[in-house]
């Protein structure tokens, strides 16, 4: 089956038509949660968005943060008596209008869960958890508009799991059981049980025209009108199950791989797929639609169609990789080549072979990748809670088949071991170290030329290695690691198997004071960077061995050190990257990336970058890449990838690859037309094309490698329509372009 995908959704890893500042997001939206059916389409809520098929064409479309959402991570959606969706999150509430296309509205409220909506009435009702208290959140139409009105809590839930309408009452499925009862008549507080199931725990309920069905651990029943309970299915194990249908009098119900159906009393599996996880199922136009961990389903007189377009399988990356300009991303469950072309660790269900490009890897890659290097088109990964190895190579040109294994213990057949690498890095030898993180008397390994050093964490002079922290090389071949009072550093001449002089050196993160260093990386200009609690400081390094730094700062006036960043919260996880220009990208616990650039200023504020003030798409960051000649940043979350177009990318030497948009240039315009690629310190011209000058752009209409012109010329006028040159010379390089644009004034 072939299907028409309706939005851009592959974005390489260039981009000449994005200004300095723009998000583009590489989400994947193969996990829907769950789904809902109208107008002949089936729209699916993801975390990355919402997923919209088109059941006539069999067409896609995409709703995320690039169309207009404000949050995502999202887990669940209703359609309302507008026909506008709302989409819950343990964030917020939005609301989207599919005919507009926008987001009408939306509730932040301090929601800490969400488990539903149901319509009553011209209100709708949500079932929240705020403050640690769960309750139902009211809103009401007005005039087209929506309004929140109160929270209505209850102090003895310690969960809702559901809640739907029935019968002119709202019915929760809630750590208490089945209650119900009228909004509009009677507060939450005083709500009861209206079916005693004999305390069988209650696993769902669906509402079918005048029945409300009942799924517990060991029964099905139906509640009518009257208020009287009828046993469908008794004695039987649905412990395993996950949800109950019914549409026209057919009972389905569904557990994570199987679906089956009740009739006359008999329970019959009418699907299953081991290699399949079945989120949840709905009955519309005429077939049986499923929510699944790979797109869409529809099974049709036992016969299963997937529909899913290709896209990255990995949606929640632990390490990301640029190759080819091609982006990479890795976690345990396999790895998404730009393209998309998807390697996984896990068998894929059959159905989906034919519409998406995926292929299984005979590995396990443990509980998490801690790192991804490349070096010489392999792809270096090391990992957490690993019984494969504590590194492997993968041939990135050979279908990521393993080059070699890397063992950190020294009994590598060990049964029983598990491997808990939480750093590497090549030295200028292109020897590969790594530090364990749970091998407490070798935590330090050097792989080289097929062959394997251990060192014990106990040194000369007592001193010990800090398996649980970084490891850096600088500029001059030294090993930079942890200890439990501050740094260590290894210096060692001539071959590492039989080096002929070795020197362990103590360094202290701050002199005369014991802290420890979160995380520390090492600049191409030889400065050690180290993430304290306290903030982010440097050690600028030289050549002597046993005196390696030659400042700590930054200071103050007074001569104390006065950390960058003092008031994030920063913590293990928090990590240092650096730019193509050199300035230091630091991640934050949840918070979101923070930039000091090369003359120590904030960039774009001191506030950073996240996922209030920018389109990031989360806040929990779990790597960054950088290309230098795109002047991209490829920012790593939970929720996919974030690629930001930066002002910091390699130096431009030619006016040749100069480009410029939009084209036609309509003004008055709210957004300036952009000269992309522009080197630095160049002079640019707008000219008539008798040659007059009508603007000369000046510095503040630079922006990196970015110039921009809002129109006008020199006396602030808006030029009229008409074709216009843009000369850019740049006397550095001794170069210049002529290019040509056309305006047109509304």
């Amino acid at each position: 089956m072939k299907y028409l995908l309706s939005i851009l959704l592959v974005f390489s890893a260039g981009n000449s038509q994005s200004r300095i500042g723009d998000f583009k997001s590489i989400s994947s939206f193969t996990h829907i949660i769950n789904a809902l059916f109208f107008d002949s389409l089936l729209v699916g809520v993801s975390k990355s968005g919402l997923i919209i098929l088109n059941t006539e064409d069999e067409s896609f479309e995409t709703v995320s943060i690039d169309n207009g959402l404000s949050y995502l991570d999202l887990t669940h959606l209703h359609k309302d008596i507008k026909n506008n969706l709302w989409i819950g999150s343990k964030k917020a509430i939005q609301v989207w209008s599919p005919e507009k296309k926008v987001l009408i509205n939306q509730f932040q409220l301090d929601i800490e869960d969400l488990s539903g909506f149901v319509n009553f009435e011209n209100f709708i009702y949500a079932a929240v958890k705020i403050n640690g208290l769960w309750g139902i959140l009211e809103f009401r139409y007005v005039d087209e508009k929506v309004y929140f009105r109160d929270f209505y809590k209850r102090s003895d839930l310690e969960n809702i799991l559901k809640i739907t309408y029935f019968d002119n009452n709202v019915f929760l499925l809630s750590s208490n059981g089945l209650i119900s009862g009228n909004p509009f008549q009677n507060h939450i507080s005083t709500w009861s049980n209206p079916a005693d199931l004999k305390n069988e725990a209650t696993l769902d309920i669906h509402q079918d025209k005048e029945s409300l069905f009942i799924l517990s651990s060991n029964s099905i029943y139906r509640l009518s009108t009257e208020n009287s309970l009828e046993t469908i299915k008794d004695n039987y194990d649905f412990s395993n199950t996950k949800g109950i249908i019914v549409s026209n009098g057919e009972i389905f119900t569904f557990s994570d791989t199987s679906i089956f159906q009740i009739t006359d009393g008999e329970v019959s599996t009418i699907f299953s797929d081991q290699n399949l996880l079945i989120n949840s199922i709905i009955r519309a136009d005429r077939y049986l639609w499923t929510a699944t961990s790979f797109g869409f389903g529809r099974l049709n007189n036992n016969t299963y169609d997937s529909f899913i377009y290709n896209q990255p399988i990995i949606h929640d990356p632990d390490a990301i990789e640029i190759y080819n300009n091609n982006l990479i991303m890795v976690n345990n469950e396999g790895v998404s080549v730009e393209g998309w072309m998807n390697y996984v660790t896990s068998i894929p269900p059959k159905s989906i072979l034919d519409q998406i490009q995926i292929s299984t890897l005979p590995y396990n890659f443990g509980k998490k990748i801690s790192k991804s290097l490349i070096n010489e088109d392999l792809l270096f990964l090391s990992f957490n809670n690993s019984q494969m190895a504590a590194i492997v190579s993968l041939d990135i040109n050979n279908q990521f088949s393993i080059a070699s294994k890397y063992f950190t213990y020294i009994d590598q057949d060990t049964a029983n071991v598990k491997f808990n690498v939480g750093d590497m890095v090549f030295d200028r030898r292109n020897n590969l170290w790594a530090i364990s993180l749970d091998n407490p008397s070798y935590p330090l390994s050097v792989f080289t030329k097929d062959q394997t050093i251990h060192f014990s964490d106990r040194l000369p002079n007592n001193r010990i290695i800090d398996g649980s922290r970084s490891i850096v090389v600088d500029n001059y071949n030294r090993i930079w690691m942890s200890s439990f009072s501050g740094l260590l550093m290894y210096n060692y001449s001539g071959d590492i198997l039989s080096p002929q002089s070795e020197e362990w050196v103590n360094v202290p993160i701050i002199d005369g004071i014991n802290r420890r260093a979160l995380n520390y990386r090492i600049s191409s200009d030889n400065t050690l960077w180290i993430i304290t609690s306290y903030g982010l400081i440097y050690k600028k390094l030289r050549a002597q061995a046993d005196q390696p730094v030659t400042e700590t700062g930054p200071i103050t006036s007074s001569g104390s050190i006065n950390p960058y960043f003092q008031n994030i919260p920063f913590d293990q996880n928090s990590r240092i990257y650096f730019d193509p220009s050199g300035n230091v990208w630091v991640t934050s616990n949840n918070e979101g990336v923070f930039v000091l650039d090369t003359q120590n200023e904030y960039w774009p504020s001191s506030n950073g970058i996240n996922s209030s003030n920018s389109k990031l798409l989360s806040n929990n960051i779990t790597d960054i890449k950088f290309s230098s000649e795109d002047g991209l940043a490829f920012i790593s979350t939970d929720l996919g990838v974030s690629k930001l177009k930066i002002p910091f990318k390699s130096e431009i030497k030619k006016t040749n690859s100069i480009t410029i948009f939009p084209t036609p240039f309509k003004i008055p315009s709210n957004r300036p037309m952009v000269i992309d690629g522009v080197p630095q310190k160049s002079t640019i011209q707008i000219m008539s094309l008798k040659g007059n000058n009508i603007k000369t752009l000046t510095s503040s209409d630079m922006y990196g490698y970015q110039a921009t012109w809002n129109g006008m010329n020199e006396n602030g006028a808006y030029v009229g329509s008409g074709v216009y040159l843009v000369l850019i010379i740049n006397k550095k390089h001794n170069t210049s372009s002529i290019k040509k644009i056309a305006v047109i004034r509304n």
